[in-house]
């Protein structure tokens, strides 16, 4: 990120302004535009942020989105070569992805049954419900691996439940997995069995 960000500022510097000096009808050039723009989707962006692994990756994301909008209105070949670049330094140096710790179960059907349904000591189970393709699962799992490490105990454990591998869970768990659903993640404690509590609740909070 920090490589396209330093190659667009030199190639800013060293090729004409294109269609980027052109004002629109409020009369201020459409490169002031998409920076006004950048800003204000940054501070939405960035100021809901969970983690500060999150924050850098919407920084990124929206930075990209505005240096591919300002490379379209100076030449439209420098967009192509953008995304190249893009895509090469992707491939070369891919996004790191988090490792659970041992601390955390993986739950698939049977598991869950046997761990947590039909458990009937008074053992506490959290589990956290989550999608690989929800952004906030995946920002909010350092948060949840601490937890585990300090507070697994052997009445006490914690675990996780793909809901997109296995959709079967998200109904006994009763989390909606939608794309505009705020149920994920959700985080549900169990005892001998039954739920005693989750987080969100039901009715959003």
């Amino acid at each position: 990120n920090a490589a396209l960000i330093v190659a667009f500022l030199f190639l800013r510097h060293r090729i004409g302004t294109g269609e980027l000096s052109t004002p629109d009808f409020t009369g201020l050039p459409r490169e002031y535009q998409v920076w006004f723009s950048w800003i204000m989707m940054v501070l939405a962006r960035c100021m809901s942020a969970p983690t500060i692994d999150a924050l850098f990756s919407h920084f990124f994301f929206v930075t990209r989105m505005a240096i591919s909008c300002v490379l379209f209105f100076m030449d439209k070949r420098y967009i192509v070569y953008f995304a190249v670049l893009w895509f090469a330094i992707f491939l070369i140096c891919p996004q790191p992805r988090y490792v659970d710790p041992k601390e955390i179960i993986a739950l698939n059907r049977a598991s869950f049954k046997q761990r947590i349904t039909n458990n009937p000591h008074k053992t506490i189970w959290v589990v956290q419900a989550f999608t690989t393709w929800h952004p906030l699962c995946t920002q909010l799992a350092p948060l949840f691996a601490p937890l585990a490490r300090e507070f697994t105990h052997p009445r006490m454990h914690f675990g996780k439940a793909d809901l997109g591998r296995w959709p079967e869970l998200a109904e006994a768990m009763d989390v909606k997995v939608t794309g505009t659903s705020n149920e994920l993640p959700t985080y549900v404690v169990y005892r001998a069995g039954k739920e005693v509590g989750r987080i969100p609740r039901k009715d959003g909070t």
